[in-house]
């Protein structure tokens, strides 16, 4: 399985603190109808009910993946439904040298441009993610500054036979070329899947932007 991105910007490293990701959860409303009857000369009555809220159904619980062995499980029986990587998965990716040295460009000041992207390799920390695309965004407050790091862009699980890709895909064959949410070299009846993107800020004294 490989995945082909291409590193675009220079960025910057620093050690960055890990965040959490909170979902959010709707509640029915409550609902009130009024029933008016109709009533003698006397005058009818009105009658005010709580109407019944139907029960939401369960809220579907999004899986999350740290492994591998979890990533091909899902590619084996998920259906193709995305994923959120895991926590000690996106510890690992702000840990690593790569990371580290762009996010120092760009607390540095050093980085040609405020957004950018870049692709880091994860093929040795965590193989499944291997390498990956990262976005990035400094906002400018003054003396202090936000990067915004959005993680695992148009990134997933899918091209699983790299031999094939690599052999076959080599030699020119169309059907053993890397096609991402596609057909190609796909195996074994899995579907392939997207990771869902994850975010993560870092405010710094500003160096000179």
């Amino acid at each position: 399985m490989t995945k082909q991105k291409k590193d675009k910007s220079h960025a910057v490293q620093a050690k960055a603190p890990t965040g959490e990701m909170t979902a959010q959860r709707s509640k029915a409303p409550r609902q009130f109808s009024l029933d008016a009857s109709g009533g003698n000369k006397q005058g009818g009555t009105v009658q005010r009910q709580q109407a019944t809220t139907a029960q939401a159904a369960p809220q579907q619980t999004t899986p999350v993946i740290e492994t591998t062995r979890q990533a091909w499980g899902h590619y084996m029986n998920g259906g193709g439904t995305p994923v959120d990587i895991g926590p000690n998965t996106i510890t690992s990716l702000l840990a690593l040298e790569d990371f580290q040295r762009r996010h120092r460009r760009i607390t540095g000041g050093l980085t040609s441009s405020l957004t950018g992207n870049f692709s880091v390799d994860m093929t040795g920390t965590v193989f499944h993610v291997g390498r990956t695309n990262i976005d990035y965004e400094v906002i400018v407050n003054g003396d202090k500054c936000t990067v915004n790091y959005t993680l695992f862009v148009n990134d997933g699980f899918w091209d699983v036979d790299f031999i094939d890709e690599t052999i076959l895909g080599g030699l020119g064959s169309p059907r053993h070329q890397a096609d991402g949410m596609g057909p190609n070299l796909e195996r074994f009846g899995g579907q392939p899947y997207r990771y869902n993107t994850a975010r993560r800020s870092f405010t710094f004294d500003n160096p000179g932007y």
